[in-house]
């Protein structure tokens, strides 16, 4: 189980553009839910259903993906912002339905990686592909920045934020039609927040948010699906909401790619885990990289091991770790 983490992530400051996903939690303002109703939840395994990943659009275009290539392949990726090399040779592919966790320290380059698979950032150098294709040419990948990453004030609503989702679909100079509204409001029903539709993003607690944005990634029909950070701010009770939301996506086959702090979580909730510290460390299952040697050298000597029954808990000593990366804040 994620450890408890209290409060929720402050934000200060305003953001600069670059819309992004991020987000939210219980479903209706008249308490909170640990899980979702089995109608629900039924209707949730079902909207996977509708993803056949044969094709991508953008500017009117349309491609056929590749079902012969991984559905993400990373080919000796680096990225270099001035003289500061942030990603270094990252080489490594995921196949449809898998869920892979990210973990590394702050300043890793865990957020500069998901936006150059993203394909909001571009790579100094390798390739990235989605089913055969560079990032920019599909819509197909949703990504949700971390929370501190997003302008809580800009006046837009949850239905908004979610209908954000469709104009990928349907590009930037059509208006959303009723199928669309029609698609964004069913999207926030699968995740307990229709009550709140109206309600003003910046007024939702941290899980509320973080169920919003998946809403938007549902509506997008995404089938990558990248979480920067969601569990931070969250109790307990919201994190297994979350939890129990993401496994009925990759239910039906949507990937998801999440970074964590948390090793503990890591291990249980996740095919594999990617230790990250500007290399890949080590990739694989659980046991496979929970090695003190591996540990070390992504996290160098700033952490603590706490051995327990519920397993093998990494604490780190932030104050001693690089500086979180940078590179642009979004609006909702």
């Amino acid at each position: 189980m994620p450890y408890q983490r209290n409060g929720q992530s402050e934000h200060s400051g305003k953001r600069e553009p670059g819309l992004k996903q991020s987000g939210p939690e219980h479903a209706r303002s008249g308490g909170s839910r640990s899980e979702l109703s089995l109608s629900k939840e039924s209707r949730l395994r079902h909207a996977g259903s509708k993803h056949s990943g044969f094709a991508v659009s953008r500017g009117g275009h349309f491609w056929k993906h590749d079902l012969s290539r991984p559905l993400l392949e990373l080919k000796d990726v680096t990225v270099v912002f001035g003289e500061e090399e942030v990603l270094k040779d990252i080489s490594f592919s995921v196949e449809k339905g898998e869920r892979l966790a990210v973990v590394g320290p702050n300043g890793a380059g865990k957020s500069t990686l998901f936006r150059t698979i993203a394909g909001t950032l571009t790579p100094t150098s390798g390739e990235i592909a989605i089913y055969g294709r560079k990032p920019g040419s599909h819509i197909c990948i949703a990504y949700m920045p971390q929370v501190n990453m997003i302008d809580w004030d800009f006046p837009v609503t949850v239905l908004d934020v979610v209908m954000m989702g469709r104009i990928r679909k349907i590009g930037f100079v059509k208006r959303p039609g009723r199928k669309d509204r029609e698609i964004a409001y069913h999207s926030l029903e699968l995740v307990n927040m229709e009550e709140l539709a109206g309600k003003q993003i910046g007024m939702l607690s941290g899980g509320q948010r973080q169920r919003v944005f998946l809403a938007r990634a549902i509506a997008q029909d995404a089938e990558i699906l990248m979480m920067d950070e969601p569990f931070t701010g969250l109790d307990v009770t919201s994190q297994r909401d979350l939890y129990r939301i993401m496994d009925n996506l990759t239910i039906n086959g949507i990937t998801l790619l999440v970074s964590t702090h948390d090793l503990n979580a890591a291990k249980e909730y996740f095919t594999r885990i990617m230790l990250l510290n500007r290399r890949i460390v080590k990739m694989g299952t659980g046991e496979e990289v929970m090695n003190p040697e591996y540990l070390i050298e992504t996290f160098g000597g700033h952490f603590t091991v706490v051995e327990s029954e519920k397993g093998t808990t990494v604490i780190e000593d932030s104050c001693c770790s690089h500086k979180e990366e940078r590179v642009g804040k979004s609006h909702a």
